[in-house]
Parts: C-alpha cells; sequence; structure tokens
C-alpha cells in the first residue's frame, strides 16, 4: 500500500532553459508502508505531475508519467526560468488505495519539492526570453516578456558571443570566422 513519497533535496544535475531534462534527474520515488520503494506498480503505483515553482515556467515536455517498479520519472521534461532565483520542481502523486475502515478505494495525494540548480546561457548561446499574452482593459494584447528564459539557442552563423547568459549574439566583425552555436 502506497505510504508517501519522497525526491532528492535537490537535484544533481545543472538546468538549462529550453534544454532536455537530464536524464534521471528529476524524479519522484513512490514508497510503501516503512518507508520502502515500491518495486510493484501494479500494486503500490501512482500518477505523478511535475511543476515548477514561481521562477520556473513549464515551457513543454511530458509531466504527467505513471510509476514503474515505484518511480515516476521525467526524462523529457523542458523548462523556461530564471537562472538567478532558486528555484524548486514540485511532485503531486495521486494513487487509490483500500480505505481502512471498508473496502472501498480512496483517492490519496502526496506532494514533495526539489530544489533545481538552473543554469546560464554558456558563451555562443543567447537566452530567448519567454513571453505571455497580456490583455489590457480595452481588449487589446500584447506580448509581454515574464523574465524567465525559454530557451538557450546558439548564436548563428555569422555570429557570436563570448559571454555567459547573453541576450543576443554580435555580428562577426570582418575578417572574422563564426561558425555559430556554442563553443
Amino acid at each position: 500500500d502506497v505510504a508517501g513519497g519522497g525526491v532528492p533535496a535537490s537535484s544533481p544535475d545543472v538546468f538549462f532553459p529550453g534544454g532536455p531534462t537530464p536524464n534521471g534527474s528529476v524524479f519522484l520515488e513512490v514508497v510503501v508502508g516503512f518507508a520502502q520503494k515500491s518495486t510493484r506498480a501494479p500494486r503500490a503505483g501512482g500518477q505523478g505531475t511535475l511543476r515548477g515553482s514561481h521562477p520556473v515556467s513549464q515551457a513543454m515536455g511530458d509531466t504527467v508519467r505513471f510509476s514503474v517498479g515505484g518511480l515516476v520519472a521525467y526524462p523529457s521534461v523542458r523548462i523556461a526560468a530564471r537562472p538567478d532565483l532558486p528555484a524548486w520542481a514540485r511532485f503531486e502523486c495521486t494513487f487509490a488505495r483500500c480505505a481502512a475502515t471498508s473496502s472501498a478505494m480512496e483517492l490519496r495525494a502526496i506532494s514533495a519539492e526539489s530544489r533545481m540548480e538552473i543554469g546560464s546561457c554558456r558563451a555562443g548561446e543567447f537566452g530567448e526570453s519567454e513571453k505571455t499574452v497580456v490583455v489590457d482593459s480595452d481588449g487589446a494584447t500584447t506580448l509581454e516578456e515574464t523574465g524567465r528564459i525559454q530557451a538557450c539557442i546558439g548564436c548563428p552563423k555569422g555570429k557570436f558571443s563570448v559571454e555567459v547568459a547573453a541576450s543576443s549574439c554580435n555580428a562577426c566583425p570582418v575578417g572574422g570566422e563564426c561558425p555559430g552555436g556554442a563553443a
């Protein structure tokens, strides 16, 4: 019977905005009574949902997964985040369990948080700002930046960036060779 869940206090990997989740770095362990990891998903399975804290927003990816062998893993999540702020991944897991006083099934939920380190875009890349649609009182819409970086994008051919956390790439100097991408 599922008793709870756990996540690492902080992820062992650095996450880069728009980049793929480092393999195995974002997961929720489903545990049974006496804090033992569940290894039989049919008897103690759960559905886990991954959400970001305020400085993190979900850009894209598979954020709802089911446990396999007691582990709910999120192998292909991409995030938008602010590298200068602390960030946490919030896990919410729901599962059915037998009621203590009857033969009926009851739905239970657990949640946990894990600290994430958000890396700045590297030299040779620029940070693409996340934008959101804002509707004013007259019904007009505009795109406004959220302050989060949606993706780290390699500079195109003919441009370069030597700064970490650059917001744009510079034109290649005359006579220079700028193949594009991260160094």
